[in-house]
């Protein structure tokens, strides 16, 4: 009976062997520099490799050198190892690998029909040319989790991903071109010209890029957008990004966008440039020979700044009668001179996009307007729009439109005239009150007209006028930033008593501008700040259980 037992017992664990039941665990033990050859670098001993040993490091930073090319079953890097196997072999991987710490080869090649997965806290080294696929050749699934992070080193690489990810880190000590779309959350750190081509690069809310071993901009640190992919940067609020673009292989050409005001929701914002002159600039004498394109998703109601830097060698000409020009795709609308000391264009305020930025010469760019709004108050509406330049600019004629689903065919008819300021290197806000609407949806446009006659339409903007709001609101100051006054509005949609103050930074008040009973309505006040030093303030409202507040920057 014994005899029999012990046969039993002997053909199962063949058995059970064959079937792939009787792996082995093998845990790394032995010294940084060890060999993958020496069985007591291993536990349990490892004298006899199998082609379905699971090996793995845990809590170990390690360089393993001496890799065979042998066939194992599965690799597994647990989040608190740091691992580099090192040889000029093949290792075959034919069940999975594994990374949730650090992995690296140098210069040992993968194969075989595994898996691989890389967990969200995984660091994957890549110094191969043909980057995770030429470092990772396994054939089985690959799955590259969200969160993971990504370094590039010693060889150059054009495809670098398998696959779209989103990355905490990417880190890149060489040139790589993306051959993915990618997310960051975390830090884009670059040594050389990170390349997009046709592909986009976004930076979350909270992700920056930093240059490594060096300032960011110099000697080629920053984001090659010369191409079709985008810079994209996530914005959830109001504030101010520094775009690190360039074209490679050390033109560093940084585009800054502050927003004053706007609402975000799945916001962001897309660059890329070019480094030639734009083809709709027919500047003869005086231009760069470089542009910018900014794109937008999500944010509306906005006003921001855009600040572009650009090289000397961009000029062609007089660099001092270069005016920065911003092109919407059909007209150009001009802004100030360049600032030859720092080699900048700034146009301000910008309301609208996509848009090119570039330079050139004021009778190439014509005046277009900056800026056209409309509000509402009871029964009126207000009208404001800006020009940053003008030349020969006779006047604008206000004209509006009822809004009927019905109708085909709008009839615009004409209810004022607001007369321009002819020549003028300055910027010029205009105002006009349409008191004679009533409650219902209507389209606005303005018809500029030159001194010759000649004239154009401005974009249609559309409004409705109720005579009592539905709901509570404390709107943007316009203009803003402002100096030194703006006008801020409200709506109450029922009796209530109303407190509106302005406050310093600090959270100290410093104006009161309501404190009474208002009926429902619409309603404005001026605040004038011209006794107030230049910086950033807060407005905020209490009516009734409503309260909310606002920014607002004070020029001077």
């Amino acid at each position: 009976m014994k005899r029999h037992l012990l046969l039993f017992t002997s053909l199962s664990l063949l058995v059970f062997t064959q079937m792939g039941l009787g792996q082995t665990t093998y845990t790394w033990i032995g010294a940084n520099g060890g060999s993958w050859a020496t069985s007591t670098n291993w536990s349990p001993t490892r004298t006899t490799p199998a082609t379905n040993d699971i090996i793995q490091f845990t809590g170990v930073s390690v360089t393993v050198l001496g890799v065979p090319s042998e066939t194992i079953g599965q690799l597994n890097i647990s989040a608190d190892a740091v691992v580099l196997l090192s040889s000029d072999a093949t290792l075959t991987i034919n069940s999975s690998l594994t990374v949730n710490g650090s992995f690296d080869l140098n210069p040992l090649s993968l194969s075989g029909t595994g898996d691989f997965t890389l967990g969200a806290t995984g660091t994957l080294k890549i110094n191969h040319a043909e980057g995770i696929s030429g470092m990772i050749a396994l054939s089985g699934t690959k799955t590259f989790t969200d969160g993971a992070s990504y370094y590039f080193y010693n060889t150059n690489t054009i495809h670098p991903f398998i696959s779209s990810v989103v990355a905490t880190n990417i880190t890149s000590l060489v040139y790589i071109t993306l051959n993915h779309d990618v997310s960051v959350t975390g830090i884009v750190s670059i040594y050389f010209p990170l390349t997009l081509g046709t592909n986009n690069l976004t930076l979350q809310s909270s992700a920056t890029v930093v240059g490594l071993y060096g300032s960011l901009g110099s000697s080629g640190r920053f984001i090659d957008a010369s191409g079709s992919g985008e810079l994209r940067k996530v914005f959830s609020s109001i504030g101010s990004f520094t775009f690190p673009v360039g074209t490679s292989p050390t033109t560093y050409s940084p585009v800054t966008v502050n927003f004053t005001s706007g609402t975000f929701s799945s916001a962001y914002l897309g660059v890329k440039l070019v480094n030639s002159k734009h083809p709709n600039n027919t500047s003869a004498t005086n231009f760069l020979n470089r542009y910018w394109t900014i794109t937008q998703s999500g944010i509306n109601s906005f006003s921001c700044v855009i600040t572009a830097t650009y090289v000397v060698g961009d000029v062609a000409g007089t660099e001092a009668s270069i005016y920065c020009g911003a092109y919407n795709g059909s007209t150009w609308a001009q802004y100030s001179a360049t600032n030859a000391t720092s080699h900048l264009i700034t146009a301000t305020p910008i309301t609208s996009f996509p848009k090119d930025f570039t330079g050139g010469e004021t009778s190439v760019l014509p005046v277009e307007l900056t800026s056209f709004i409309v509000l509402a108050r009871c029964n009126k509406v207000e009208l404001k729009w800006n020009t940053a330049t003008e030349v020969k600019n006779y006047g604008f004629e206000i004209e509006r439109s009822i809004r009927n689903v019905e109708l085909r065919i709008r009839n615009w008819d004409k209810i004022g005239f607001v007369a321009g300021s002819g020549n003028s290197n300055s910027p010029k806000e205009y105002s006009f009150t349409d008191q004679t609407a009533t409650s219902g949806s209507y389209s606005y446009r303005l018809k500029q007209i030159d001194n010759d006659g000649t004239s154009k339409y401005s974009d249609m903007v559309e409004v409705t006028v109720n005579q009592i709001p539905n709901d509570y609101s404390l709107n943007q100051n316009y203009p803003n930033p402002f100096n030194p006054s703006t006008t801020i509005t409200y709506d109450i949609p029922k009796t209530s008593f109303v407190k509106i103050s302005v406050y310093d930074i600090l959270g100290e008040e410093i104006k009161l501008l309501v404190n009474a009973e208002k009926n429902p309505g619409h309603y404005e006040i001026i605040f004038d700040a011209k006794e107030l030093a230049g910086g950033i303030y807060y407005y905020s409202i209490k009516a009734g259980a409503f309260s909310q507040s606002k920014k607002m920057i004070l020029l001077k």
